[in-house]
C-alpha cells in the first residue's frame, strides 16, 4: 500500500498512476524529423490526436464526481482518501452525462484560475495554511467540476478538441480558458499547480522554461495532513489552466 505524507509523495504517486493507465498507440509515419520531434514532445500524432491513449478526460471527471459524493458531508479528505479518489476515477464506471448540467449554474470560478496563475508566475507559493480563505464546501466544489464537464462536452461537440494546436490553449464555448485536455496532463498540472512536488531535473513530468516574467517555482516538500474542498477546487482549476 502506498504511504503518502507529503506533496512530493502525492506528485510521485499520481505520476506513477498516470503511467500505469496509459498505453502507447502507433503514430503515423512522418518523414519530417522536426515535425516528429515536436509531436513527440507535445504528445500529439500527425492527425492531432494523442500519442498515448488514456481514459477520456470528461469521462474521468464524471467518475471523479460520482466517487466524491460519498465524502460530501466531510469538511476535508485525508491524503489517502484524496489519492484513493483520484486513482479510482481511472477505473470506476462513469455516470452518463446529464443534459440538465448545461442549464445548471455550472461555472468556472475566476478566483481559482487567478490563484492558479499566481502560482504559475511564481508570485505565490502553493499553500494549504491560509486560514482566512473562504470555506469551500462540497457543493461549491461540485458546481466547479460540473462546469468543467460541461465545457469539455461542448468543446467536443463543436470539434474544438480535434483542432491542431489546442495544447497552446483554447477558449471553451462558455468563454473559459483551457490548456490541458488529456487525463495525464490534467492530473500532473493539477498536482503541481496546487500542491507542488515536482523536482527540477526529473526525467519525466515537466520541463522548466524560464522567461523574463516567470520565476523558478518554489517547491518545498511539505506535509499534507488533509485536503480541504477549497484545496481540491484549486486542484481542478490547475488541471484546466496550469502548464
Amino acid at each position: 500500500m502506498i504511504q503518502l505524507k507529503t506533496n512530493r509523495d502525492l506528485y510521485v504517486a499520481i505520476q506513477d498512476l498516470c503511467r500505469t493507465h496509459k498505453t502507447q498507440v502507433p503514430d503515423e509515419v512522418d518523414t519530417n524529423l522536426l515535425t516528429r520531434a515536436w509531436r513527440f514532445l507535445t504528445g500529439q500524432t500527425k492527425n492531432g490526436g494523442k500519442k498515448f491513449h488514456s481514459r477520456d478526460l470528461e469521462e474521468y471527471l464524471r467518475a471523479l464526481w460520482q466517487g466524491a459524493g460519498r465524502f460530501r458531508d466531510q469538511n476535508s479528505l485525508s491524503l489517502d482518501e484524496f489519492y484513493g479518489l483520484i486513482a479510482s476515477a481511472y477505473t470506476d464506471p462513469a455516470p452518463p452525462f446529464r443534459e440538465s448540467w448545461r442549464s445548471s449554474q455550472a461555472t468556472i470560478g475566476t478566483n481559482d484560475l487567478a490563484a492558479c496563475l499566481e502560482v504559475k508566475m511564481g508570485l505565490k507559493a502553493p499553500t494549504l495554511e491560509d486560514e482566512d480563505d473562504e470555506v469551500c464546501r462540497f457543493e461549491e466544489w461540485e458546481r466547479f467540476l460540473i462546469g468543467q464537464i460541461v465545457d469539455l462536452r461542448e468543446m467536443s461537440e463543436q470539434g474544438i478538441l480535434e483542432q491542431d494546436g489546442i495544447w497552446g490553449g483554447v477558449e471553451s464555448p462558455r468563454g473559459h480558458s483551457w490548456y490541458n485536455f488529456s487525463t495525464p496532463s490534467y492530473l500532473e498540472c493539477a498536482t503541481q499547480g496546487s500542491f507542488g512536488g515536482w523536482i527540477s531535473g526529473e526525467d519525466e513530468g515537466r520541463i522548466l522554461t524560464l522567461g523574463p516574467s516567470v520565476a523558478a517555482p518554489r517547491n518545498p516538500v511539505v506535509d499534507l495532513s488533509e485536503i480541504r474542498w477549497e484545496d481540491f477546487q484549486l486542484f481542478l482549476a490547475c488541471g484546466q489552466y496550469y502548464e
